[in-house]
């Protein structure tokens, strides 16, 4: 059951998608399914972790944005279009890649997005640190504060965390917006403006 976005664990899904269904054509997702907040139970019974896509969002549109010919902006609704999320959450995402000075909007009719560093220049790492921050990435939850053992394993998560965020950091380091654009094969038709 989905109640406020969210996949209730203990109540099956009203309907499940016939096994031959085209990428395209989706008709068991709401129109504007709430990306980052479905939360579905596994059949071993355990609960599945909802999933931020603010990171995969960003590199996707990041990707779009290198691609452009020079000059030309994509709009919300292009960019939203090609990562199948609402044109408010692409930019939401992208928010943070402004105020960093990576990416520029223009308002108006012929206004969009536009990429204003050299894609070669950024790179995962700081796209997720733009929009990670020092939110934990394990997800972790607050014990009840009188619990000793809750406050114990509460204190060494958060030490972990830690270090599992430093490691994604490090690893999304070593690579670029850029190199990402070049391992995308329709990157030819997207530079020649046949589609987004």
């Amino acid at each position: 059951m989905l109640l406020a976005g969210i996949w209730c664990a203990d109540k099956p899904a009203p309907w499940q998608p016939p096994s031959a269904m085209t990428d395209h054509a989706l008709p068991w997702l709401p129109e504007r399914a709430p990306v980052a907040t479905l939360v579905k139970k596994r059949q071993d019974g355990v609960m599945a972790r909802s999933t931020n896509t603010q990171f995969a969002v960003a590199v996707h549109v990041l990707v779009i944005l290198s691609i452009a010919p020079e000059g030309h902006t994509v709009s919300s609704e292009e960019l939203s279009k090609s990562a199948n999320v609402n044109p408010v959450y692409v930019r939401r995402v992208l928010g943070p890649m402004r105020n960093a000075g990576l990416v520029r909007s223009r308002s108006g009719a012929n206004g969009g997005w536009e990429l204003v560093v050299d894609p070669a220049q950024i790179t995962l790492e700081k796209v997720w640190l733009l929009l990670q921050g020092d939110e934990p990435v394990l997800g972790l939850h607050g014990p009840d504060p009188t619990c000793v053992t809750g406050r114990s394993v509460q204190k060494s998560l958060v030490s972990i965390d830690r270090r599992v965020a430093d490691a994604v950091a490090t690893a999304l380091g070593h690579f670029t917006v850029q190199e990402i654009a070049q391992g995308v094969p329709e990157a030819a038709l997207l530079l020649a403006g046949t589609r987004l």
